[in-house]
C-alpha cells in the first residue's frame, strides 16, 4: 500500500510540476512578444517624430555651418539622418562624407522611402548594410519632393529590453519554484 501510494505521489508531483512549468512558461512568452513590439511600436513613433522635428529644420532652409553642426549633432545622439532626392539619390548623410555620396546606394526601393513619397511617411525595421546593424528607420517627405530619413539603432532598445525580460523571467522562474515547494 505504501509503496502504490508513493508512486502516485510521484506520478501527481510530476504531473503538476509539467503544469506549473506550463503556466509560467506560457504567460511569459506571450508577455516577452507583446513587450518586444511595444518596445518596437514606441522606437518607430519616437523616430517618426525625430524626423518629423528635423524635417522642420530642414526646411526652415539651413546650409552651409548650421547644416554641418546639424549632421554632427544627430551623428553625435547616435541616430544617422539621410536626405535623398526625387530618384533616390542620396544627396545628404550624417555618417558619409560629401565626396563619397556618389558611391551609396540609390535609396529609392527603401520600404520607408517609398512609403514616405506615397503618403508623407514611412517608418521600417531592418538591417543597415552602411553601418552593419539592425535599426529602426523612419521617413518623412519634405515639401521639395525630397525624403528625409532617420535611422535609430536598435542595440539600446535590445538592451533594455534584455533587462526586463531577465527580470521577468527571474520572478516567473521565482513562483514556479514556489509553487513545486508546496
Amino acid at each position: 500500500m505504501i509503496g502504490s501510494r508513493s508512486t502516485l505521489q510521484a506520478k501527481l508531483f510530476r504531473a503538476f510540476t509539467l503544469v506549473t512549468i506550463i503556466a509560467a512558461a506560457l504567460p511569459a512568452v506571450f508577455s516577452r512578444n507583446m513587450l518586444q513590439q511595444e518596445r518596437l511600436d514606441l522606437a518607430g513613433r519616437q523616430a517618426l517624430a525625430q524626423a518629423t522635428l528635423l524635417r522642420g529644420l530642414l526646411e526652415a532652409g539651413i546650409d552651409g555651418p548650421a547644416q554641418a553642426a546639424l549632421l554632427a549633432s544627430v551623428k553625435e545622439a547616435g541616430l544617422r539622418m539621410t536626405v535623398t532626392g526625387e530618384g533616390g539619390v542620396v544627396a545628404l548623410d550624417s555618417h558619409v562624407g560629401e565626396k563619397d555620396l556618389p558611391e551609396l546606394d540609390n535609396h529609392n526601393d527603401r520600404p520607408e522611402i517609398e512609403s514616405a513619397r506615397m503618403t508623407g511617411q514611412g517608418v521600417s525595421l531592418r538591417h543597415s548594410n552602411t553601418l552593419g546593424i539592425d535599426a529602426m528607420y523612419a521617413a518623412v517627405a519634405l515639401a521639395d519632393n525630397r525624403v528625409l530619413r532617420l535611422a535609430v539603432p536598435l542595440a539600446g532598445i535590445n538592451r533594455s529590453l534584455e533587462k526586463e525580460l531577465s527580470s521577468m523571467s527571474l520572478a516567473v522562474a521565482g513562483v514556479a519554484a514556489f509553487c513545486l515547494a508546496l
